[in-house]
């Protein structure tokens, strides 16, 4: 007597059987290397995020000591005579990227007509009194030099310093008004102490090793620093002014082996639902997206903009000019009084915190859906642009700021005053829409909060506004 089953048997056929079964194979093995592949890619991601973030980094530091060597440059530019003052502003520059962000300079030189006349600090750089760097037959002076024609700031191919380790100078040229070349400022940095100030350790991970190197003119590959030895590494070139340098990232082998048997179990417990998979990898792609934006637009510490941000949404690069061009921005530079003493007496943790808190305070003032932004420009300094304000409501905002700054506390160093100094600019006194002239007279004017001090805001002065 006949069943279903022996009908069954019937009809399936061996070579059915066996069609079925490899087919069933072929599914899963599609399946399995597809996500094993997919897991593999994630895994070059997250080297990816890390190596745009460590070289962001790295350009911010190199951005930062520019920006106060514009200041410097500047200030020559309007008192070329005034020895004693260019001294003074060198010792601050110095001393507040040193102390307050973290960049530890070998020294800043001044070099009147290409010779070096003023160097700060003076131990360990006394041989450079005296230094001619228009001397073409001396090495290493082709930078300045070219440099000087150009009129253009140019960085150094990393070289051997006296005082040890491998280094980078910047030369800056400095032209009066009449056009005429005044001198050009110099500075230097040591390589590990760049890469040092980074923490890329911490900001890495266990693990996680890395190489910094950039290509000589012969074609040679020359390491600046590493960090274990980079498998299979993940290669991230980016510029430092003239320069092209490539960070090369690795994870740990190990790691992409428990990785790829965690994805073979999900693979096997997953194959009953593909559309569930495919909304995943599509937020996981939409996620991997929004990630890379806020690692290179976004400060990790207190979620303010970035400088990249700044120089890529709302600056045209090739004028210096606003990208958005129907906004009338006003802008404030602001940095926390004694930074330093915060940090020695709560440590750098409660330095942190209180970092954060101003920033949330500062991000509360702006309006971004009107065009408000945050940036934080390094170390404990902020810039606030606020768009189509009119000058009361400007000043207003900002005075609230240094109102509400006072009223921070913090358990770790509960008598430290907290405060804010800075300078502001409103749109209304500048009819130039460049960039580069509302940072130069706002930071003038922070200089001048600080003479005056501290805790307050500068929107006048005595500095004389001018337009290109």
């Amino acid at each position: 007597m006949s069943s279903y089953y022996s009908i069954s048997e019937k009809k399936i056929k061996p070579w059915t059987t066996i069609i079925v079964f490899f087919l069933s194979i072929l599914i899963f093995s599609v399946l399995y290397f597809t996500v094993l592949a997919q897991d593999g890619n994630l895994v070059r991601e997250r080297e990816r995020y890390h190596a745009v973030g460590c070289a962001t980094a790295i350009q911010e530091k190199l951005e930062t000591i520019t920006s106060r060597v514009q200041t410097l440059a500047d200030s020559i530019i309007e008192k070329p005579d005034d020895t004693e003052f260019h001294k003074a502003m060198v010792i601050n520059i110095w001393t507040r990227l040193h102390d307050e962000a973290d960049i530890p300079l070998k020294n800043i030189l001044l070099a009147p007509d290409g010779v070096v006349s003023y160097f700060y600090p003076a131990e360990g750089n006394e041989s450079m009194t005296g230094f001619n760097f228009m001397d073409a037959t001396l090495p290493g002076n082709a930078p300045a030099i070219e440099a000087c024609k150009t009129g253009k700031m140019l960085i150094s191919d990393p070289f051997d310093m006296k005082q040890g380790g491998k280094g980078i100078a910047g030369r800056y040229p400095i032209f009066r008004k009449d056009g005429s070349l005044w001198g050009l400022i110099s500075f230097s940095i040591e390589i590990d102490d760049l890469v040092k100030s980074l923490h890329l350790s911490d900001m890495l991970g266990d693990g996680v090793d890395y190489s910094l190197w950039y290509t000589s003119a012969d074609g040679s590959k020359v390491a600046l620093t590493e960090h274990g030895v980079s498998n299979d590494p993940i290669d991230y070139e980016f510029s430092m002014k003239n320069l092209n340098w490539t960070l090369s990232l690795s994870l740990p082998q190990n790691r992409i082996d428990r990785m790829r048997i965690i994805t073979a179990i999900i693979m096997i417990l997953m194959v009953s639902s593909m559309i569930a998979l495919y909304v995943y990898e599509h937020s996981r792609m939409q996620l991997t997206n929004e990630l890379l934006y806020e690692l290179a637009n976004k400060d990790s510490l207190t979620g303010c903009h970035s400088r990249r941000y700044l120089n890529t949404y709302l600056l045209n690069l090739e004028n210096g000019k606003w990208r958005d061009e129907t906004k009338e921005y006003s802008l404030a530079i602001v940095d926390l009084d004694h930074f330093k003493q915060i940090n020695d007496i709560g440590g750098h943790s409660n330095g942190d915190d209180i970092l954060r808190t101003v920033a949330h305070l500062l991000s509360s003032t702006v309006n971004a859906d009107r065009g408000d932004a945050i940036i934080r420009f390094g170390g404990d300094e902020f810039i606030l642009l606020y768009a189509d304000r009119t000058p009361e409501e400007f000043r207003t905002g900002l005075e609230h700021v240094l109102e509400e700054v006072r009223k921070i506390r913090s358990d770790a160093s509960p008598n430290v005053k907290i405060s804010l100094s800075g300078g502001g600019i409103h749109s209304s006194e500048l009819s130039s829409r460049s960039y580069v002239e509302f940072f130069k007279v706002a930071d003038q004017r922070l200089y001048i909060a600080k003479q005056r001090g501290r805790d307050r805001f500068v929107f006048d002065s005595e500095i004389r506004i001018i337009e290109k």
